[in-house]
């Protein structure tokens, strides 16, 4: 962090855990390298869809505990919004990203 400025990253999964790019040739004739899902960090914090807008520390436990998941960190620089800032943004727009939806 640099006065009031948070870092803000992208984590990329591979939630086949590497088993896209091994079995898709066969199945499916194409190499799919990856069935990707991603995670915004800052604030020390990853916020990701999984049911609905989620929360959870940074690193993800998943990013750490499955380290066939790791693909990829993405660094997309700093923001200004505040932690506060953020959520309230995330309150307004959760409607949109629900199970149903």
């Amino acid at each position: 962090m640099i006065a009031n400025k948070f870092e803000v990253k992208l984590y990329v999964y591979d939630i086949s855990q590497g088993m896209a790019a091994q079995l898709s040739p066969g199945l499916v004739g194409r190499l799919v390298p990856a069935i990707y899902h991603t995670g915004l960090a800052s604030f020390n914090r990853e916020f990701f869809f999984g049911g609905g807008v989620q929360e959870t520390s940074e690193p993800n436990p998943m990013w750490t505990q499955q380290p066939q998941m790791q693909h990829e960190i993405i660094n997309l620089g700093e923001t200004e919004k505040t932690p506060q800032e953020f959520r309230a943004f995330l309150e307004t727009i959760k409607p949109r990203f629900t199970p149903q939806t």
